[in-house]
């Protein structure tokens, strides 16, 4: 393989992951707890954009099952979205590890 071949398939590569990144910059996923009381919205970039409890969650008393609701329903929606997200890059770049980009 020469040099132009190698730089075309590295211009390739790059207008790939160009799209993965703009299609995460635009991507919407929607989460909730198991039982429903928590439900929101987090973005491609791992930043929430709506969150909405419900009231009875709201007490004193449910502070801590409030907490842990939101940890777990989080995390477990980041999980997801980087997920997807390594699966597009991957597919984009044959596996190369491509990690440090986004």
């Amino acid at each position: 393989m020469n040099f132009n071949q190698l730089m075309k398939q590295a211009q390739v590569m790059q207008k790939k992951l160009d799209k993965i990144k703009k299609e995460y910059d635009e991507k919407e996923v929607e989460f909730q707890s198991a039982d429903g009381a928590i439900k929101g919205v987090i973005d491609g970039n791992l930043k929430i954009t709506s969150l909405t409890i419900d009231e009875e969650l709201l007490d004193k008393d449910g502070k801590e099952v409030l907490e842990d609701l939101l940890m777990i329903t989080i995390n477990e929606t980041v999980k997801k979205v980087r997920d997807e997200r390594e699966k597009a890059i991957d597919a984009a770049t044959g596996g190369a590890n491509m990690s440090g980009l986004f």
